[in-house]
């Protein structure tokens, strides 16, 4: 879609009237990533986006799009209705003040459609019923609405080509081509999401049939079966997570938090891992051996885990001392700023304005954030997410951005500051001895993208995160006794949130320290050649050949990020002013885990042969393949080895995706009528 609008004009706004944090969308491929649930047509929570009511929360307003009526591959703008509520923040929970039924139009108006910009789409659906529209769109079918059944075959029929089969469908009868339409009943409704595909695929067929039993073979989807998964031909094992890397306190928290939420110890470590650099980065100054006065031990987690799994809660249980302070004094910053709005003009030049007191970011660009860190008064900050598609998938990393934005992160991670230009500021923004560090949790689904992203691998970006991609757990019986229990009750989740406590507020650390206030960490002897050990590994492996050799630029960045998250362990561990040999190795596990994580993660995306052959028929865009083409055509060539050409064949057999067949006495592959 990526329909562009004029630069100094957002398409929509939104403010978080928390922070007051301002954010611009000026194209519709930014404004959906942000705040439209695609798949179930609703708008996403906290999206302040209503251009009357901004400080009314529009999550769960219905968003159905909108699409050029001559082109209906090109989406255009968003019709948005539904009710949107203002909450008073000074409230926990927050209270409801007030409610408005709202119905708005963001981008531009067209026609409703949905799905219609897929590729190789072998048919669309014309109806003149909303809900049946909605439904529809999400089994994925490609499909258009309007309040006159034939007005809408007339929009299909004119804005698709004619490679398109068009159909209309509904409970009521056109006027005119009954033979293109689709009769539903009262049974539709109790249709799961995944029969409707197969529902349009046999009635469409048999239209086909009726029109021209020559040309259109009928072929139920039931006589082929159900789609089975293809055997792959290697599985790489999940790796143990190194918990005894931990100082003794945390490691206790992150054992008891993943036993009370059912999460694996990954997911749990991963989470404290994050708040750890946050508390620690203030403090505490990582030692390097490029530079004297160190570095900041600042870094990313990047975890990948289903939605639902218990990020939040993970999160929740183990930040719940510097969140409930992070919140205290973001209630007390508003209370302090209308009091300060609310008196006269003149009053307010001799009253020190209050400053937002924000530090930990859930939401945002890039852009934003660097505003707000620049005139806050604080030393660390974190973007820390359980949405981390937000992050990937926002205004910071569109292609007009991805390059800017990298270098500001980068900067800010490695260095903790910046001094340059952001596209659409007025001034530089200057940044100087501040520390950063991102904490993100996404799903796989959406870390596909990022992690597969050339820029983002080569620039330097990934290799500043250390990774985890844990498998959910088995589920578990609910008991009443299971449901009694108070995690937060537990003495080594309490101990963990009152020593993080402790730390951040303010630090009980002695030692050297850099610019009078943060502790620099050196390594003893027996740590320094644990490092060096490492150091002379990862060459070893990154070079080409070696076992790291395909995340080369994250593998070469743990040679100093292994001292990071060193210091962040000996911070954590109250009898300790230096880097031990044991917490070295520690981090060297650590770290040692995220490349091992990344591969493995990498290694179960890669395509098999399999899979290359699937994609290699159904892109011949026909329903049957004449066997021995294999031979000459296929690619990548060593598809087309008779030995291997066989053995992938008899696997998508097996597994119901092809048939092979003997029509005019040549041997060719049948297509599963379902994947086309």
């Amino acid at each position: 879609m990526n329909m562009k609008f004029n630069s100094n004009i957002p398409l929509a706004v939104s403010i978080d009237p928390m922070t007051g944090h301002k954010t611009e969308f000026n194209s519709l491929d930014d404004f959906v990533r942000s705040c439209i649930d695609q798949r179930n047509f609703k708008v996403k929570p906290e999206c302040y986006i209503h251009t009357t009511y901004v400080d009314y929360d529009c999550e769960g307003c219905n968003a159905i799009p909108y699409v050029n009526p001559e082109n209906l591959s090109e989406v255009v703008g968003y019709a948005i209705s539904g009710i949107v509520n203002k909450y008073d923040t000074d409230k926990s929970p927050h209270k409801l003040l007030n409610s408005q039924k709202v119905a708005w139009v963001v981008g531009a108006t067209g026609v409703f459609a949905n799905n219609t910009n897929k590729a190789n789409i072998p048919y669309v659906l014309g109806t003149d019923n909303l809900e049946l529209f909605l439904k529809i769109a999400n089994a994925g079918e490609a499909v258009v609405f309007h309040k006159d059944i034939d007005q809408a075959y007339q929009i299909i029929n004119a804005g698709m080509p004619d490679t398109v089969f068009r159909v209309m469908t509904g409970f009521n009868e056109p006027k005119h081509n009954l033979d293109l339409f689709v009769r539903l009943d009262e049974s539709f409704k109790a249709l799961q999401l995944g029969q409707i595909k197969q529902f349009f695929l046999e009635k469409i067929n048999q239209l086909k049939h009726v029109i021209d039993p020559n040309t259109f073979i009928h072929e139920s989807a039931n006589h082929w079966g159900e789609l089975l998964p293809l055997k792959r031909t290697s599985f790489i094992a999940d790796i143990p997570y190194p918990i005894h890397a931990f100082p003794q306190i945390t490691q206790d928290a992150i054992k008891q938090a993943a036993y009370y939420l059912h999460v694996p110890l990954a997911l749990a470590g991963q989470t404290a891992l994050g708040l750890m650099v946050y508390i620690a980065q203030e403090h505490a100054q990582a030692p390097s051996d490029l530079r004297t006065t160190g570095q900041p031990c600042s870094f990313g987690t990047f975890t990948i885990f289903e939605s639902g799994g218990g990020k939040d809660e993970t999160r929740n249980l183990l930040a719940s001392s510097i969140s409930d302070h992070h919140k205290k004094a973001q209630l007390k910053y508003i209370e302090d700023r209308r009091a300060f709005l609310s008196l006269p003009s003149k009053d307010r030049r001799n009253e020190q304005k209050p400053t937002n007191p924000t530090t930990l970011y859930k939401k945002g660009t890039i852009q934003g954030i660097t505003k707000s860190i620049s005139s806050s008064v604080h030393e660390s900050f974190a973007w820390q997410t359980t949405e981390g598609a937000m992050v990937l998938g926002g205004y910071t990393f569109t292609s007009e951005n991805v390059g800017e934005s990298l270098g500001v992160i980068n900067s800010l991670i490695d260095q903790g500051e910046i001094s340059n230009h952001v596209r659409g500021d007025e001034e530089p923004e200057i940044i100087t001895d501040k520390r950063f560090s991102v904490d993100l949790s996404i799903q796989a689904v959406m870390a596909k993208k990022p992690l597969h992203d050339e820029v983002l691998r080569q620039q330097g970006f990934l290799g500043r995160f250390l990774y985890a991609a844990p498998e959910p757990l088995p589920e578990q019986e609910v008991t009443k006794e299971s449901r009694s229990i108070k995690a937060s009750e537990d003495t080594a989740i309490i101990a963990f949130n009152e020593l993080s406590e402790r730390l951040k507020y303010p630090p009980h650390k002695e030692g050297d320290s850099v610019k009078g206030h943060r502790i620099l960490f050196v390594k003893n002897d027996a740590a320094d050649d644990k490092h060096i050990a490492f150091e002379n590994l990862i060459k070893k492996e990154a070079a080409e050949g070696g076992k790291y050799h395909s995340i080369r630029p994250n593998a070469l960045r743990m040679r100093q990020y292994s001292l990071r998250v060193a210091t962040v362990l000996a911070y954590f561990t109250p009898e300790l002013d230096c880097i031990d040999a044991k917490t070295m190795q520690g981090a060297i596990d650590l770290c040692t885990y995220s490349l091992d994580e990344l591969i493995r993660y990498y290694s179960q995306d890669e395509e098999t042969d399999t899979d290359l052959m699937l994609k290699w028929l159904i892109k011949q865009k026909s329903g049957k393949v004449l066997k021995s083409s294999i031979s000459t055509h296929a690619t990548p060539a060593r598809l087309r080895n008779k030995n291997n050409r066989n053995d992938i064949l008899e696997n998508l057999c097996n597994c119901n995706y092809i048939r092979i067949e003997k029509i005019g006495g040549k041997e060719y592959v049948v297509i599963n009528p379902i994947l086309l």
